[in-house]
């Protein structure tokens, strides 16, 4: 038997493939306190080369499963490849990146909301309920409007506590995208903007990467037409056929030229197409000043 220090740190390596991944829980439970996830490569030509039992789509979901599993882990990248590409290679480097920066992001952003926030909103509500019995409503609108308000702090405060363990939303977890979004723009108040969303074809889960990743997208596009686009209309669709998943979001706001925002203030867009990039998907922004704006995204099934 090997005794061990109480703050040892327990590496394992582990397979991306389905069998060990359902069991990054188990390891962790059992004592284990980093993983080392044996990806190779994020390519699927270079990953059958290689004669790799797992396929990116299970390396993407095997890297958020170790995410929520484990404080910390390790990805294990091979480099100069048979047949490889510089660009191909760049394109794994790039991949590793942006998981890697979002695995830090979220453990920061995780404390932050469990210490700052959380609390911050709990206080809100107990306030909110504590002053309704002693508001005079004119008519029975403002009083639903006032009920949606509290619903909305209630939902918030929920939200926050389950983002700081695992950086999911909710609704996405219980029901998938097209839910999760629903969800989310019922809360709009729709004297301000109405929001009309379609969807067709999502009636089966999708990859757990594809269905953050989108909602994440989606709802930053709809926070900015809230914060900058003056709009009172909004049409989101979210159509997956056989060539993949087409997601557009559009307004009838004031609009922007896309070519002088991305120059003076291009990280909201950055953000958005290094997002999409990640799941090897395109977005286009269509817009002009007083025309409003399209966002059109496609992420390929297969990808």
């Amino acid at each position: 038997r090997l005794r061990l220090a109480p703050d040892c740190e327990i590496t394992l390596e582990a397979n991306p493939g389905t069998f060990e991944r359902d069991r990054f829980r188990a390891f962790r439970s059992a004592g284990v306190t980093r993983l080392s996830v044996g990806v190779q490569s994020f390519n699927d030509v270079h990953l059958q080369a290689l004669g790799r039992v797992h396929d990116r789509a299970q390396a993407l979901a095997a890297v958020e499963e170790a995410a929520q599993a484990f404080d910390t882990f390790n990805l294990d990248i091979m480099y100069a490849l048979p047949g490889q590409t510089m660009a191909e290679l760049q394109q794994d480097m790039a991949t590793k990146a942006v998981i890697e920066a979002e695995e830090n992001e979220r453990k920061r952003i995780a404390g932050d909301l469990h210490d700052g926030v959380g609390q911050i909103m709990s206080a809100a509500k107990m306030n909110l309920s504590s002053i309704e019995s002693r508001l005079n409503f004119g008519n029975n609108e403002d009083k639903i409007a006032f009920e949606k308000i509290v619903n909305l702090v209630d939902e918030s405060c929920k939200e926050v506590r389950t983002v700081s363990h695992n950086m999911m939303p909710n609704a996405l977890l219980k029901s998938g995208l097209s839910s999760a979004v629903k969800e989310f723009i019922d809360k709009i108040d729709n004297r301000v903007l109405k929001v009309n969303l379609y969807s067709e074809g999502l009636n089966e889960r999708l990859d757990s990467n594809v269905e953050t990743v989108l909602y994440r997208v989606i709802q930053e596009c709809v926070n900015n037409v809230i914060k900058h686009s003056g709009a009172n209309q909004l049409d989101i669709s979210l159509i997956k056929d056989t060539d993949g998943i087409a997601a557009t979001i559009e307004d009838n706001g004031k609009g922007f030229a896309v070519a002088e925002k991305a120059k003076a203030d291009g990280i909201g867009l950055k953000n958005i197409k290094t997002r999409i990039e990640y799941l090897k998907g395109t977005v286009d922004f269509d817009s002009f000043p007083g025309k409003g704006t399209l966002v059109a995204i496609h992420v390929p099934l297969n990808a």
